[in-house]
């Protein structure tokens, strides 16, 4: 178990390293590129709110049900 963890840590130090060292590419980005990466926040972006409004949900509908089971004892 801690050779797996040492290897994980050796391979993000090596991408690390590899991120920090890198040089200047020089590439063109055409604006089709940029609307790619628009629509790839914007996906994202609603990806994440659906997901809270479904959990918001679940957690909603928990504490009302607890709140009536207890009312339902309570009589």
């Amino acid at each position: 178990m801690k050779r797996v963890c040492q290897s994980r840590i050796v391979a993000a130090a090596f991408c690390f390293f590899m991120l920090v060292c890198s040089t200047s590419a020089y590439a063109y980005l055409d604006p089709g590129s940029g609307s790619l990466i628009f629509q790839a926040l914007i996906g994202v972006l609603l990806g994440a709110l659906v997901t809270a409004k479904i959990w918001w949900g679940k957690v909603k509908s928990f504490f009302l049900n607890l709140l009536s089971n207890k009312k339902k004892l309570e009589e």
